[in-house]
């Protein structure tokens, strides 16, 4: 069962949004940040997988974190764009948007693989800097892809409770959590 307009309106705590200039800006500023942040990690991407001298830890490591960057910019818009849209399915298709979309479930993801990637870069980058004989604190090359891996499987155990949680409220007409 959809929620028509009237069924909106007619909730006195639901306030339908209007598109505004300041929108219009935040619009215009986010699409030039989404350019130049695309671009600049995309090109971090190609530059460390098409030169082999910068297969490094540190690069790897990198290169996850431009991924991570690039799921949040592209990613972003699409949550955005909800706001301007009272209309939203119901049901488990509704439920699926509210988890994908405007629950911020892949962000969540995004951000605490970024998170984590920072941690892990900040600890290999102390040792090799603090403690540059001891090798056997060091991460290798080898390892760095488990530990990517390992990267994103706590990103995604970190934001499960959030996508979990996260249901369509007939009320509101709108995500919210159950």
């Amino acid at each position: 069962m959809s929620v028509n307009e009237t069924d909106l309106n007619s909730f006195r705590d639901f306030k339908k949004y209007t598109i505004e200039r300041v929108d219009v800006v935040f619009a215009v500023l986010y699409s030039l940040l989404l350019i130049v942040g695309f671009t600049g990690n995309c090109l971090v991407i190609t530059v460390v997988r098409k030169t082999k001298s910068m297969h490094t830890t540190t690069n790897i490591l990198l290169v996850n974190l431009a991924v991570s960057d690039i799921v949040i910019l592209l990613w972003c818009p699409r949550t955005y764009s909800f706001v301007f849209y009272p209309i939203h399915p119901s049901g488990k298709t509704g439920d699926y948007i509210c988890k994908m979309f405007t629950g911020n479930a892949i962000i969540t993801v995004a951000i605490a693989s970024s998170v984590l990637t920072l941690s892990v870069l900040a600890i290999e980058r102390y040792h090799a800097l603090m403690k540059p004989m001891r090798t056997e604190l060091r991460l290798t090359i080898e390892h760095v892809k488990y530990v990517v891996f390992f990267i994103w499987i706590g990103a995604i155990s970190i934001s499960f409770p959030n996508f979990s949680e996260s249901k369509y409220s007939q009320r509101y007409g709108r995500y919210d959590h159950a």
